[in-house]
């Protein structure tokens, strides 16, 4: 198998996840979307005087229910970013090494396999990359 249909494999092989982050984004809305139209009729029976006896602690079962949404939202953010990294046709390649050991050289004969153009960056250090 060419380079060029290893990298081919590989983006193939990432769109199946992309779909299956659609469906569970989708799970994710319906869930945070069912909670906040719950949430004010619960907080209108809570304050409704003739019921509060009959609801009593209910208060803070729902201020401790809204923790886990808030945590749903912030996956459905996460799951955002990786749907449009693997809905992406393009591949991210990494390559390390010490200075003067063929990285270039490596670059450039994989841009010719894949008979593709290539985005190359190159740095030097962590530092130049933004690693601590």
């Amino acid at each position: 198998m060419s380079r060029a249909e290893k990298i081919s494999s590989i983006i193939l092989k990432r769109k199946p996840l992309a779909e299956e982050i659609t469906r569970k984004q989708s799970s994710i809305r319906k869930i945070t979307s069912s909670f906040e139209r719950l949430m004010p009729v619960c907080r209108t029976v809570l304050n409704d005087k003739s019921t509060v006896s009959d609801f009593a602690g209910m208060s803070e079962i729902l201020d401790a229910s809204v923790k886990p949404i808030n945590e749903l939202l912030h996956i459905s953010n996460d799951l955002s970013r990786l749907h449009n990294r693997f809905s992406r046709d393009t591949l991210n390649i990494a390559v390390i090494g010490r200075a003067r050991q063929g990285k270039v050289g490596f670059s450039k004969r994989l841009q010719a396999s894949a008979r593709k153009k290539f985005r190359t960056e190159i740095y030097h250090t962590a530092q130049e990359f933004g690693a601590t």
